[in-house]
């Protein structure tokens, strides 16, 4: 799986300096482990700012984190939810450094579930998401 965000492939391609220039439109991507389907993301862009951020697929051996009536499990889901939801309004390029620190971005949903023992794995949203960046646009704003 390709991870790196500059190189020039897919709806985007890089601009004169650091920053990248990715075409408007929604991406989707997925983080995958031992032929698991753990995070699959949807991001939309305008100008290079997410305007809008979902899941489509968020589990982990076997849990499904979005459908779960687990209290436990719908908590962790909400970790996830809100670390998403910190990227609407900013840009891209910026914002994907800031989530490898979820603490800072989660709030409320910034703790240790007592009865799973688990945390957010900002990890593997970043995966996802560079993802569907690294694979172009799923669809454009006009289809």
């Amino acid at each position: 799986m390709l991870l790196s965000v500059g190189c020039e492939q897919g709806g985007q391609h890089n601009t004169s300096g650091n920053a990248n220039n990715y075409d408007d439109g929604t991406y989707r991507g997925g983080f995958f482990d031992r032929d698991e389907i753990q995070v699959v993301v949807e991001v939309t862009l305008k100008d290079n700012t997410v305007t809008q951020a979902n899941f489509r697929h968020l589990s982990y051996s076997g849990v499904d984190y979005l459908g779960s009536d687990n209290e436990a499990v719908t908590g962790i889901g909400k970790q996830y939810k809100a670390l998403l939801k910190q990227l609407i309004d900013n840009d891209i390029d910026s914002v994907l450094p800031r989530l490898y620190e979820p603490g800072e971005l989660l709030g409320e949903y910034d703790d240790v579930d007592g009865v799973s023992a688990a945390t957010i794995r900002s990890a593997k949203v970043i995966s996802a998401i560079r993802d569907a960046l690294n694979r172009g646009i799923y669809s454009h704003p006009d289809h």
